[in-house]
């Protein structure tokens, strides 16, 4: 459980608290910009075009309902892909559609079993590495949220994987996909809640053989919210110095894959986070984790360092993690998947936000990039985004997914759109409460918005 569930803190951990802050940091110069996210390989410098290719007409038509489905409102917008596949272990990989915006690479998958029915709707990928070789990017980011859909009669797991590329938008070109394996029935326990309060009670502990001290299981039984695959089992101080939360997986579960995590948190360490951060990060650094078993049961038990003294001042958070019932299909499956560049928009841009000011912007039917100057900092456009429509109604793009700051003049953010928006009918673009009319390719000048839009 060990690995898996230093992958998941990695994002379970990232709330909107520690993002706002982070975000801050960044803005102020106080994080270097490249450290934001991993570095990536440069290749050659590729010129976005100044006016993308036409999608082909009546692309729609060619796509399964299935997939319609799947793709919802982007669905006129998908571009078809015929001849990617790659197979492996009985189970064949296919691209279906793929777009890209110059930073934003959409591509779906279908996965299908040949040999049998170890595909199911609760399938996740295993292993994933996506990468645009042909783009001049000094970073990125990918992910696929889960399967995005499952066809119980043909048995094809449909996935929607988006890759995010910091820096100048690219035109065409491929997106690279590497997966390693696939996971069937996995259950995704998210914000379940305690029926049971921590006191201040001290309750029966015992030593494992390994020497591990976790709580004599069943001392406060009670089911979790949105799972029958684990319950907690006992909740409390051990005696030993920790607080323990401890679960008790179901008949099936697998213990090696499995995890689950409930976070305990000082709350004086939230509330004062900036005078704490360098000297008292061990708040954060004290977690354990046991796995045993008992009476042919199998328990996890999470704890971290804190006494009954402290009950005033902790806060237990909800559980979260993944339950594994089934073997996982390990293997190696790699595309090369060709990207159809949707149309854009260009507009000039000389509008000074905070330390930067926007020079240019790209908007697409995917979203809004900005190519800005941050004056000799290291800032980036750390807003949300929103675009005015010619009806007068509001699209928000939410935070930016993507941000570049090459230690130069020169600073870019990215923004996606949940829905498809017509580059043509956005009249404005709303950075944080900062509002930009549009006209054609030509803008400003800017004004203060009272609120947020959107």
């Amino acid at each position: 459980m060990g690995k898996p569930y230093y992958d998941a803190m990695d994002k379970i951990r990232a709330g909107e608290d520690w993002k706002r802050r982070t975000l801050e940091k960044l803005d102020a110069g106080e994080i270097p910009a490249a450290q934001a996210r991993p570095r990536r390989r440069r290749v050659r410098t590729l010129v976005l075009a100044a006016a993308a290719c036409a999608l082909l007409a009546g692309t729609a038509l060619a796509l399964s309902p299935g997939l319609r489905e799947v793709l919802g409102l982007f669905t006129p917008y998908a571009a078809p892909v015929e001849g990617v596949a790659a197979a492996d272990q009985g189970i064949e990989v296919r691209a279906v559609s793929a777009l890209s915006d110059g930073n934003l690479a959409r591509v779906v998958l279908e996965v299908r079993d040949l040999e049998g029915k170890r595909l199911d709707a609760l399938t996740h990928i295993h292993s994933l590495y996506l990468d645009r070789p042909e783009a001049d990017y000094g970073g990125g980011s990918w992910s696929y949220g889960g399967n995005a859909g499952f066809d119980p009669e043909t048995g094809v797991v449909t996935y929607v994987l988006d890759f995010n590329g910091d820096g100048h938008p690219a035109s065409g070109g491929t997106l690279e996909v590497e997966i390693g394996g696939f996971e069937p029935g996995v259950y995704r326990v998210e914000d379940a809640a305690f029926p049971v309060a921590l006191t201040a009670g001290v309750l029966a502990a015992e030593t494992l053989d390994t020497g591990e001290t976790v709580l004599t299981p069943e001392q406060t039984p009670a089911a979790l919210e949105g799972t029958d695959w684990a319950a907690l089992s006992s909740l409390g101080f051990g005696g030993d110095g920790r607080v323990h939360v401890q679960f008790r997986l179901a008949d099936g579960a697998d213990p090696e894959r499995s995890y689950l995590v409930a976070f305990v948190e000082h709350i004086t360490y939230q509330e004062h986070y900036e005078e704490y951060y360098d000297e008292n990060m061990a708040y954060n650094m004290t977690y354990q984790e046991s796995i045993f078993q008992r009476d042919g049961h199998w328990y996890c038990d999470n704890s971290w360092i804190a006494g009954p003294e402290e009950l005033a001042d902790l806060e237990v958070g909800t559980a979260q993690g993944r339950i594994y019932t089934a073997p996982a299909v390990k293997g190696a499956w790699a595309l090369s998947v060709p990207l159809e560049d949707v149309p854009q928009r260009v507009i000039t841009l000389d509008e000074t936000i905070g330390s930067v000011t926007a020079t240019q912007a790209a908007v697409t039917t995917l979203g809004v990039s900005i190519e800005s100057d941050p004056n000799g900092g290291a800032g980036v456009l750390s807003y949300p985004l929103a675009v005015r429509l010619a009806d007068g109604s509001w699209v928000s793009a939410g935070d930016s997914d993507s941000a570049y700051h090459p230690n130069g003049g020169y600073a870019f953010n990215h923004w996606s759109f949940d829905a498809p928006v017509d580059p043509a009918q956005v009249t404005g673009i709303a950075v944080g409460y900062w509002m930009i009319p549009l006209d054609g390719e030509a803008s400003g000048p800017g004004y203060w918005l009272t609120e947020l839009p959107g």
